[in-house]
């Protein structure tokens, strides 16, 4: 087993969960970036309505870096747009971080 299973485990028992089918279950529900990143389906395959949702979901950019640096080669020309929206992503998700820590701060 590995530690990244023995983790998922302990906090899904945390939650709540007792055993492996339910944990495996509740992952591939909850976990929005299988779904709409590309990875299991293709995002033109997602319905028009909700496939401006994997617009936010970093896993879709991810997914496209690793293809195009395993299978086409493309090199930075090719990727660095997406490089580009994750890091822009990470910024977002940093910002919303950093202000809801500022206010738990301790004045001294």
């Amino acid at each position: 087993m590995n530690a990244s299973l023995k983790v998922d485990d302990f906090l899904y028992t945390a939650y709540g969960i007792r055993n492996q089918n339910d944990s495996i279950k509740t992952n591939q529900i909850t976990d929005p970036s299988k779904k709409g990143s590309g990875l299991i389906f293709p995002v033109e395959n997602i319905p028009a309505g909700l496939r401006w949702i994997s617009i936010f979901i970093w896993g879709r950019y991810y997914i496209e870096i690793v293809r195009d640096a395993l299978l086409q080669g493309g090199g930075w020309p090719a990727i660095g747009r997406n490089v580009a929206i994750i890091g822009f992503i990470g910024a977002v998700f940093y910002t919303v971080a950093w202000r809801g820590m500022r206010r738990m701060q301790l004045e001294a």
